[in-house]
């Protein structure tokens, strides 16, 4: 099992801080009107999002803040802890994958996952422009929470500077939206128990009928799954995506070199902009457990999990 649980919620610090509750400037701000706040469905429908934080109510303002800046200083104390995503395999068993971002040994800190939370948080900021002293104070705090995080963004709020700060909180949201649609930025900030994130094998086969597929089931309107088994293969189970009738890719499921069984359960998850996900039973070498599969909303193939 991978530990994606960090032991504390929040890595933050305080750039600059104010007493006082007076809003912040009140000059005409430009704002990028085509930008939108990121939404997380992804993470939501983690079934961790409890322990994530994600979903619940938040915190009056100041006890928000006080209580982030409490998480600082003992996250300070883990700077450098680091968790892998790559899952290792059992000795003796091929771990089959050709995900790029997979193979290369990447590295996440544990801030990844309270990143979604994190930006929640400052969903209110983005509303209005003449902050408070507090909200100004949040936004420093995310600043170094980004920094820790071990991504090379740097992101500036000053008090007075309302103009700026809007542009600053534009880039923030523009690089959010960026990382958390890639599959390695999705894959690590997504709480899981899980191991993974896995990405089976892509193979060149011949697509199926929907009628001699073992099991189908349909994202949306246009993006099909079809399930077939090939007992030739050492790990049978064998993924097709197709949109608008249109074959996308054939992937093996593979878990450490020992899936033997996939299904299909209940209907796939929207989860808008970042696609869908989909809910599996997967006989593999920690028993019949869940599994679930992320596929992006032109039907790409993204990651998938698979709980032990």
């Amino acid at each position: 099992m991978m530990n994606r649980i960090p032991s504390v919620f929040f890595a933050f610090a305080i750039t600059a801080c104010s007493t006082q509750q007076a809003p912040d400037s009140e000059a005409a701000v430009e704002r990028d009107n085509s930008l939108q706040f990121p939404t997380f469905e992804p993470f939501l429908a983690s079934r961790m999002k409890s322990v994530s934080g994600l979903g619940g109510p938040t915190p009056p303002l100041k006890q928000l803040v006080a209580g982030l800046k409490q998480e600082l200083e003992r996250m300070r104390g883990e700077a450098g802890t680091q968790s892998k995503q790559q899952p290792s395999a059992p000795e003796g068993a091929e771990l089959m994958t050709d995900c790029e971002w997979l193979t290369d040994d990447p590295e996440q800190s544990i801030a990844m996952v309270m990143l979604p939370m994190l930006f929640t948080y400052l969903e209110p900021l983005w509303e209005h422009d003449d902050w408070s002293a507090l909200e100004l104070e949040l936004a420093q705090v995310a600043a170094e929470m980004i920094v820790l995080s071990g991504i090379d963004l740097r992101l500036t709020f000053k008090k007075g500077e309302a103009a700026s700060n809007r542009a600053e909180l534009e880039r923030a949201v523009r690089w959010f939206q960026e990382l958390a649609l890639q599959p390695r930025g999705m894959a690590a900030m997504i709480m899981t128990f899980d191991d993974g994130p896995f990405c089976g094998k892509l193979i060149d086969r011949e697509p199926i009928s929907a009628a001699d597929a073992k099991a189908v089931t349909r994202l949306g309107d246009e993006i099909e799954l079809r399930l077939l088994l090939d007992q030739s293969l050492r790990e049978p189970y064998v993924l097709q995506a197709f949109r608008r009738g249109e074959h996308l890719w054939s992937r093996v499921v593979s878990g450490k070199g020992s899936v033997k069984e996939v299904e299909f359960i209940k209907e796939p998850t929207h989860l808008g902009a970042y696609g869908w996900k989909v809910h599996l039973l997967v006989d593999w070498s920690q028993g019949r457990e869940y599994g679930h599969l992320y596929i992006g909303p032109e039907g790409e193939f993204l990651f998938y999990y698979l709980s032990w």
